[in-house]
């Protein structure tokens, strides 16, 4: 179904959720109109990090998932231990022999060099971590975990993590939301074909990063083209659930890409703190993002992919019971 074939189903569709809205009413639009779309870039930035560490409190604190994050958490678990030995045995030892390699390579072309051109390196050299010093290897290692890691757990872990997207957003309206159209399997395949995209775009950046991770000044632009595609990956659980086009993600991405940079650098962190890390950081992603989503405007979406006649009747509140705060 094309874009435009679609943008006539949007008229059943609540303009805040994406989805047909139910008899019961949404309690999140119930509340007023909800204010949507990109804002001031330094607000958005911290709106996109907070939501993610809300998310984290909401998880262990919310009655709607009580005895409902086991699993995710068990194979947060097993899939953090899993990446940390590769990185640690796999891809850093193969990033300290490129630097072993590229050290002599460097160092020669150091001493060729004229004596004025060598005084020009010695004096900005604050400014950068050479070839052959130690932290380049841990550098060039960094770069390929925070683009590769959000990648993996989203899709390795999307059977259990995808779950917990959808109670996310049933707290978030007040009510149990449609299913997919496309069923689990849909939903899954289409996740692959749009982190194989991403990908492909991580790749490209990587390899402008790698290179650019030597430069001190340069990993702000680095950790936040990391970030920007981390807050991508994440949110494509609730981008899928709609049957958004690529496209339709991609413009909805580029429109909000604060907000998703700061969500990316907030789980970024969250990778890095003790226990955390291990337990919590996909989950709290998982849920986080189906919070993100509604902060997202759809005015220019060009019409979801989802029709009402295929969602199917979405129960009222008087069957569901609308979500309590903590």
């Amino acid at each position: 179904m094309t874009e435009q074939e679609t943008s006539n189903t949007r008229g059943a569709m609540c303009a805040f959720c994406d989805y047909p809205r139910p008899a019961g009413g949404c309690r999140l639009c119930d509340d007023g109109d909800p204010e949507q779309g990109p804002g001031f870039v330094l607000g958005d930035l911290a709106k996109g990090f907070l939501i993610y560490f809300q998310a984290s409190f909401r998880l262990l604190n919310h009655k709607t998932y009580l005895g409902r994050i086991f699993w995710p958490v068990a194979w947060n678990l097993v899939v953090m231990v899993t990446v940390g030995a590769i990185s640690l045995f796999v891809v850093h030892r193969g990033m300290t022999g490129l630097v072993e390699w590229m050290s002599g390579v460097g160092g020669s072309t150091y001493q060729a060099m004229p004596g004025w051109i060598q005084a020009v390196l010695d004096f900005v050299s604050p400014l950068f971590v050479w070839f052959w010093s130690g932290a380049t290897a841990f550098l060039l290692t960094f770069c390929v975990v925070i683009y590769g890691f959000p990648m993996v757990m989203a899709l390795f872990l999307f059977p259990v993590l995808d779950p917990v997207a959808y109670l996310a957003e049933t707290e978030a309206l007040g009510f149990t939301p449609p299913k997919s159209a496309r069923g689990y399997w849909g939903d899954f395949w289409d996740s692959l074909d749009t982190g194989a995209r991403i990908l492909s775009i991580q790749l490209l950046v990587l390899l402008v990063s790698l290179p650019a991770s030597m430069l001190v000044i340069a990993v702000p632009i680095v950790l936040g083209a990391a970030a920007f595609l981390a807050g991508f990956t994440w949110v494509d659980y609730p981008f899928s659930r709609r049957g958004y086009g690529y496209r339709q993600k991609w413009r909805l991405a580029k429109r909000h890409w604060a907000l998703l940079t700061g969500f990316g650098f907030a789980f970024e962190l969250g990778l890095v703190i003790p226990l955390f890390n291990v337990f919590l950081a996909a989950p709290t992603a998982a849920a986080g993002a189906a919070f993100l989503y509604f902060e997202f405007a759809k005015d220019e979406l060009g019409g979801s992919h989802l029709q009402t006649s295929s969602l199917g009747s979405v129960p009222s509140d008087s069957g569901s019971g609308h979500a309590t705060g903590t």
